[in-house]
Formats: C-alpha cells, sequence, structure tokens
C-alpha cells in the first residue's frame, strides 16, 4: 500500500483523480503501436499504480464518416487523463484534447510510458521529431517557437 501511495504522489502535474486512467492504442499488449483510426479498442491503465496495472480492453466507437467517432471517443474515455497513441489526425487530436484528454503521439513501451506518467517524466522523450513539429503537439508540449526558419529536429528551438 505505501508503494501505491508514494506512486499516486509522483504522478505528473497534469494528473486528474476524476481521470485516473490511461488510453493506450496497442495490438499486442506491449507495445504502442496502434494508429487511432485503425483501432477497435484500447487498453486502459490505472495511472497511480506502482506497477502497470491493466484495468480493461475499452471498445472503442467504431470507424465513420465525419466527427461523430471522436466526439463519441471523448465520451468513451471520460475516464481517461491520456491517450498514448503512434498516430492520430489533427481533428481527432484537437476533439480530445478539447474535452480533457492529454494526447501523446509516442512510440514505444508502454511500461515505459507508463513509467514516465508516475514518475512524472516527459512523455514528448518517445516522440518521434516530426511528430513534435505539428503545432497543436508542439502548443500542447509547450514548445514554443521564436524562429520563422525552424533549425532544430522538432525538440525546441535553437537560437543562435
Amino acid at each position: 500500500m505505501k508503494d501505491l501511495h508514494m506512486a499516486e504522489e509522483l504522478i505528473r502535474h497534469d494528473y486528474n483523480p476524476a481521470r485516473p486512467h490511461v488510453a493506450i492504442a496497442s495490438t499486442d499488449g506491449e507495445s504502442i503501436n496502434q494508429p487511432l483510426g485503425k483501432a477497435l479498442s484500447l487498453l486502459i491503465y490505472r495511472a497511480g499504480a506502482a506497477e502497470p496495472e491493466l484495468v480493461e480492453r475499452r471498445a472503442i466507437p467504431i470507424p465513420s464518416k465525419g466527427l461523430g467517432r471522436w466526439m463519441e471517443l471523448g465520451k468513451v474515455l471520460s475516464d481517461c487523463g491520456w491517450l498514448l497513441v503512434p498516430g492520430i489526425g489533427e481533428a481527432p487530436f484537437k476533439i480530445l484534447v478539447n474535452k480533457g484528454i492529454m494526447v501523446y503521439i509516442v512510440e514505444g513501451l508502454i511500461v515505459d510510458a507508463l513509467r514516465l506518467i508516475v514518475t512524472g517524466g516527459n512523455l514528448h522523450s518517445m516522440a518521434r521529431p516530426e511528430i513534435l513539429a505539428r503545432p497543436a503537439v508542439r502548443q500542447q508540449a509547450g514548445i514554443r517557437c521564436t524562429s520563422s526558419v525552424c533549425g532544430g529536429g522538432g525538440r525546441g528551438c535553437y537560437e543562435s
């Protein structure tokens, strides 16, 4: 019980007790490897667990035309503070962020990502540089560019 309490105290500053879960798109249960648009279900983990704790595999709305699928997904993930996917379109990204979900476009092992969440690490460290170049992702990550010419690899500004 003490380990669980310590883990809960170490959770990132964006932790919301009303949204204690992490939704992850995975085909194998080990890696973050399925783009959101192709997913029919998401793995749901409890963010405050000292060790990764799978709560359930949750079905998500089936593919459909328009933005309705993403609006409905926002409701399905109402208890999730984070969504970890290797790929997501601009429309679902914006809709889910507006619903209060921190969307991270990352790749790698689920256990590594959950460890970063619990310890307050930077999930953007698991993102490919070209993903961090997307304006909506940069805004969420707090990356500000003060130059009209980018000289970096998407991990922050390099000013001369």
